[in-house]
């Protein structure tokens, strides 16, 4: 019994990081949001959101550009929320290349 406790106390000390699904928001535009609680960073929710979009474009066959980023304290400024709107053109429509 003393396990399950420790290993309760170790999970929620480790922190979570959940993401949203990808919405269409607008025309090959889309929105994802991720919220890492009180013990993860904002980098780590930003990373899921980044992760999630990606994974939506190369689905798609397409890949991803950034449009926006927000970046919102919640649930009493414990846990940190990533909010991404991003495109997923396909290649050479519509997308800038970096070189």
């Amino acid at each position: 019994m003393r396990w399950v406790l420790l290993a309760a106390v170790g999970l929620a000390l480790a922190g979570c990081v959940s993401t949203s699904q990808v919405f269409e928001v607008g025309p090959d535009t889309y929105s994802v949001s991720s919220t890492a609680d009180g013990y993860r960073t904002a980098s780590s929710a930003r990373q899921s959101a980044l992760e999630s979009g990606t994974a939506k474009c190369v689905a798609m066959g397409r890949h991803f550009v950034l449009t926006n980023e927000s970046t919102e304290p919640t649930r009493m400024g414990i846990d940190t929320t990533v909010t991404l709107t991003f495109r997923c053109p396909e290649e050479g429509v519509g997308a800038s290349h970096r070189t």
